[in-house]
């Protein structure tokens, strides 16, 4: 009786295994039917226009969303799509298109044989920044010789260009207080700045006029055609009135 027990559960248990496996290839089955009769893969929409991709994409019952980005394609060009071409969705399902706006760039303006301050806002004006400037002491007068990248040059907004500028030379400023005017000039002159505005303080009595005081001082350095003014003792009374009239 009890081998017959035995034999009875171990069949009920076989059958039961049976079934349950039939069933759940049933299920999976048809729930792949249904999956694959419903649903659709996403296309391959990379690198279209994006008036192409979504055609394609309606073509496919898809919808889609856009995100601008900027890149370095051609503007309204598919970068990337989200998901994958591929990937298995359902009808009216978004696809999220990753589309170029291109790059936001600054045409480098020509401004070699300006002056460099006039330079310089043309060039921020542009949309870029001067990023260095290197400066030649060949006794130019503060000119731009060149700029990199080359004007017409593309860059992207902010960026920075190199400007090589002409620049005087720099002399030292002689010492020329106490010597008499005529020599304080050419002193002046001869490291190659110049005179620049004298006042005149009237002496009496005194027949040599003579240097009382320079603006700016001895030793420190200017550039070449720079000015240094000068006061000057004087004998001359009318020559002073003229000085504080000016």
């Amino acid at each position: 009786m009890r081998k017959v027990l035995r034999y009875l559960v171990h069949v009920l248990l076989l059958a039961t295994l049976i079934w349950g496996v039939i069933g759940l290839g049933m299920y999976y089955w048809l729930t792949d039917r249904e999956r694959v009769s419903v649903g659709r893969r996403a296309p391959d929409v990379s690198d279209m226009y994006i008036s192409d991709a979504i055609t394609k994409l309606w073509e496919s019952d898809l919808s889609f969303d856009i995100k601008p980005i900027q890149a370095d394609i051609s503007v309204g060009y598919v970068v990337a799509q989200i998901p994958v071409p591929g990937t298995l969705m359902g009808s009216g399902e978004k696809v999220t298109l990753i589309v170029s706006t291109g790059l936001n760039t600054a045409t480098v303006p020509a401004v070699v044989g300006m002056d460099a301050a006039d330079a310089i806002k043309k060039i921020r004006d542009a949309g870029l920044r001067v990023k260095d400037v290197i400066e030649v002491p060949d006794g130019g007068n503060f000119v731009v010789k060149s700029i990199t990248p080359g004007p017409g040059s593309k860059l992207a907004l902010g960026e920075g260009v190199v400007l090589t500028v002409s620049i005087p030379e720099e002399v030292r400023v002689p010492y020329v207080v106490g010597l008499p005017l005529p020599i304080a000039e050419k002193k002046i002159t001869d490291v190659g700045l110049k005179v620049g505005k004298i006042t005149y303080k009237y002496v009496e009595g005194i027949k040599l006029e003579t240097v009382k005081a320079q603006f700016p001082r001895s030793g420190i350095y200017r550039w070449k055609g720079e000015t240094v003014d000068l006061e000057v003792w004087t004998g001359d009374y009318q020559k002073t009135v003229q000085s504080d009239q000016n």
